[in-house]
């Protein structure tokens, strides 16, 4: 039987801050329903714009007073200008940017966005809706809603879903996934529908007995409950990422809730060239930026934010048991949730 990975009812912003200057850089902490708009993506397309952004107080303090800067300059230009709080950025070379922001009068430590100019990856997409008779899990409008918002999740590491196909069948064997006879067995049955597509096979059922997606392989299961959130989280999974928790019910390990940010725990998001001055609230916990991220295996409103890197938090992987099948191995360390260092999109391109 193929391993499924479960998503339980599922999904950082990175915000920054400094001190007596006020400073924080946003990225999605106020996302809307869809995530368009997010700030500060940890992707640029090649050829496209993303939007960054950093917040200083007082707000009469002039936009003319802080000024953006990229290393390599080449990478990237400001079509609209490279003043003021928001700045828009055009990816003009694939590679690694930083983004850096100078503040007229602050000698401190200044804020860095790190990003990466990326081609864009169409991926290819198929879906089917299970239906029982007339009642359909979903409707074709609302899946193709979903992937809108997926869409938009995905776009600030430059990967787009493209849903080439779209059908429905009729089983009331496998609207609801329950026991008995069993989630993964009924599961496994349902993938069978499609295979060999070259690219993310959806299926929408009404109802995954403790679970708001499934995947395996690059076959994916999203019931009722699940969200654009969940169609994007999976999509990761199928490109290599990691959950990562705070805690589990099925995890010895927990994420102490007053562990501050440290450098060594998100190394590639975090804002800044010294390893002690980060610009962040000076209230954010390692777990509060933990429970902002897409890849957060627990059910969180608005956690999009892809990292750039790995981040610490609680995850696991699968390991063979001494006595004959696969156990879970948690871990507190840096999770693998870096999209730029093991999602591998590609394998899936139209």
């Amino acid at each position: 039987m193929p391993a499924f990975r479960p998503n339980r009812p599922l999904s950082s912003a990175r915000l920054f801050r400094a001190g007596a200057a006020v400073l924080a850089l946003l990225a999605s902490a106020a996302a809307p329903a869809r995530a368009e708009g997010l700030l500060n993506p940890a992707g640029i397309v090649l050829g496209g714009t993303a939007t960054f952004r950093v917040d200083i107080a007082p707000a009469a303090f002039p936009d003319a007073a802080i000024r953006w800067t990229a290393e390599p300059a080449s990478r990237v230009s400001f079509p609209s200008g490279s003043s003021g709080r928001t700045v828009t950025v055009r990816g003009e070379a694939p590679g690694d940017v930083a983004l850096r922001v100078a503040i007229d009068g602050y000698t401190g430590e200044h804020p860095v966005a790190n990003a990466r100019v990326v081609p864009l990856s169409t991926v290819k997409a198929d879906a089917w809706i299970i239906r029982d008779g007339d009642n359909w899990a979903r409707t074709e409008q609302e899946v193709r809603r979903l992937f809108d918002v997926a869409n938009d999740i995905l776009s600030q590491v430059g990967v787009r879903l493209s849903l080439d196909s779209l059908q429905s069948t009729n089983r009331p064997d496998w609207f609801d996934l329950k026991n008995p006879p069993g989630v993964l067995a009924t599961a496994n049955q349902i993938v069978s529908v499609t295979n060999g597509t070259g690219g993310l096979v959806y299926y929408f059922v009404n109802d995954i007995q403790g679970y708001r997606g499934l995947q395996n392989g690059s076959d994916i299961l999203v019931e009722k409950g699940g969200s654009g959130q969940t169609v994007a989280h999976e999509a990761c999974h199928v490109f290599g990422l990691s959950d990562i928790y705070t805690w589990d019910d099925e995890s010895p390990l927990t994420l102490s809730s007053t562990l501050p940010l440290f450098h060594n725990q998100l190394q590639k998001d975090w804002g800044s060239d010294s390893e002690t001055d980060a610009f962040y609230p000076p209230d954010l916990t390692q777990s509060n930026l933990v429970e902002r991220l897409l890849m957060f295996g627990r059910a969180r409103t608005n956690a999009v934010d892809v990292s750039r890197g790995d981040v610490w938090g609680v995850w696991y992987h699968w390991t063979n048991a001494p006595a004959g099948g696969r156990m879970k191995s948690w871990h507190e360390t840096n999770a693998p949730v870096g999209f730029f260092e093991h999602a591998t999109p590609t394998l899936f391109l139209k």
